[in-house]
């Protein structure tokens, strides 16, 4: 049951990640989370403790220390990945006559650069999220060494070479 539970819910994707999210469906996020999460989350964590955590939350019975993990920093985290890997989709849809933009007689399609800084704005606000995550279980732990046990802290959070570039 574990393998299929969700850390947060499509509404709280665009909570958390959408600014200007008036009319915007939660559907669209909703059969991504899992795929986001395994990826993103599951690396952040190490397999023994995401697994933890996904039990906790399937019973309902999250400790306060992961309640606050999760509340303030995974889910924030796991937003702007979703919304990072979801972009180009929100922009542009497959249909049987090939990729279309985006459009309504009230807009206008975003220049290729903006979708770029939108998407890059995402990664950088899941990365910032990332990091402050890893800064909480580690002042966490300073402060009482049983807490997070199961957390593999090593060299997979930092980027090792500065600018990210696409």
């Amino acid at each position: 049951m574990a393998a299929t539970t969700k850390i947060m819910t499509a509404a709280e994707v665009i909570t958390h990640a959408v600014v200007f999210a008036n009319g915007f469906e939660p559907e669209f996020f909703d059969k991504w989370i899992l795929k986001t999460q395994r990826q993103y989350v599951k690396r952040f964590l190490g397999t023994d403790f995401y697994d933890e955590i996904l039990t906790q939350i399937a019973a309902s019975t999250e400790t306060s220390d992961n309640a606050t993990l999760i509340d303030d920093y995974l889910k924030p985290m796991l937003a702007h990945y979703i919304l990072y890997e979801r972009l180009p989709q929100i922009n542009n849809h497959i249909t049987n006559q090939g990729t279309t933009s985006q459009l309504d007689e009230f807009s206008n399609p975003a220049p290729v650069a903006g979708i770029n800084l939108v998407r890059n704005q995402a990664l950088a606000d899941a990365q910032q999220y990332e990091q402050q995550a890893d800064d909480f279980i580690k002042e966490t732990q300073k402060d009482d060494s049983s807490k997070y046990p199961l957390y593999e802290c090593n060299e997979r959070n930092s980027n090792k070479y500065g600018i990210i570039t696409y």
